[in-house]
């Protein structure tokens, strides 16, 4: 390819999944990311409110895929934004698809009103790092990925703290109280954007969300005061910690360590052959628990962000 006037930007359908798959495993190959990205992740996507089919593309080279955009909307937020997430085939790295689709992403992102663009990099990828300098991205947070053995599984179901009571998710009636904790405990997380009940729902309306593996722990007064939402992805073998927090209030009490070691054993009974959870670098107490409950780091991410100046 040697110019990209030929490159076109297209809605991604059922169809160009195999395609999307194949590019996210040659470019995790290119890092040696041994994180996987299948089929059933593009049907979630799909699903979800902020990306929905609209946040989903191919880039084409005449009839070739040459790479993957993804749009993540949050223009509800403050300040209005978009992330923005672009894969390229590996062969392709050199020949500016990369550019020419961020300036795409640009001009959606202008004329949907949107004040800044987020986007996000393995941080061994020095390439698209250096690109990104280039056009004016500024780090925002250091993402780390970690992963844990499920033989680091608790043996025994761990018991419920005194003076609490666990029960799992109540499908079309608690989606209003898993995005109020959400919002509540991840509110000063830079990568993190406050939920609403329609994301909530479009989630629990996903094929892979199972009622069973997302918990409340409540206190003697009925009161949700924690909680932790699971995914086991079959295709891949491997499972999630997908969300884990206590409210301020009720931390330092051990709740937090009793949630993360029951999702443990929860998801170890499935054979997965990890689990897998995603904290900002910042959390220091957080890692600190992960690390003492047998999870090591397993990839790092950069998410950085550039402000839109006016044309």
């Amino acid at each position: 390819m040697s110019d990209t006037i030929t490159l076109r930007l297209e809605p991604a359908t059922e169809s160009d999944y195999d395609a999307i798959v194949d590019i996210q495993r040659k470019s995790a190959q290119h890092l040696g990311d041994s994180i996987s990205f299948e089929k059933s992740d593009l049907v979630a996507m799909a699903a979800w409110t902020r990306i929905g089919p609209g946040g989903m593309f191919v880039i084409r080279d005449e009839g070739l895929i040459v790479g993957h955009l993804r749009i993540i909307r949050y223009l509800d937020a403050d300040p209005a934004h978009l992330v923005a997430i672009v894969t390229v085939d590996p062969e392709f790295r050199d020949a500016g698809v990369a550019h020419w689709t961020y300036e795409q992403v640009v001009d959606t992102a202008r004329a949907e009103g949107a004040a800044v663009i987020d986007t996000i990099v393995d941080s061994r990828d020095r390439h698209a790092r250096e690109f990104l300098d280039s056009l004016g991205f500024e780090s925002l947070v250091t993402i780390k990925t970690l992963e844990a053995d499920p033989n680091f599984a608790p043996g025994q179901l761990p018991q419920t703290p005194s003076g609490f009571s666990l029960r799992t998710y109540r499908k079309g009636e608690d989606a209003p109280l898993l995005t109020d904790l959400y919002n509540r405990t991840f509110h000063e997380h830079v990568s993190v954007q406050p939920g609403t009940v329609e994301d909530t729902l479009s989630i629990e309306n996903t094929p892979g969300f199972d009622p069973e593996l997302t918990l409340f722990l409540e206190n003697d007064q009925g009161r949700a005061v924690a909680y932790a939402r699971t995914t086991l992805r079959s295709e891949a073998n491997d499972s999630w910690i997908d969300i884990l927090g206590v409210l301020p209030e009720y931390q330092g009490r051990g709740l937090g360590r009793f949630l993360l070691l029951r999702c443990m054993y929860m998801l170890a009974q499935s054979r997965p052959k990890a689990i897998r959870l995603t904290l900002e670098a910042t959390n220091e107490k957080a890692y600190a628990l992960y690390e003492s409950e047998g999870f090591m780091p397993l990839r790092t991410r950069l998410r950085s962000r550039k402000t839109l100046g006016r044309r």
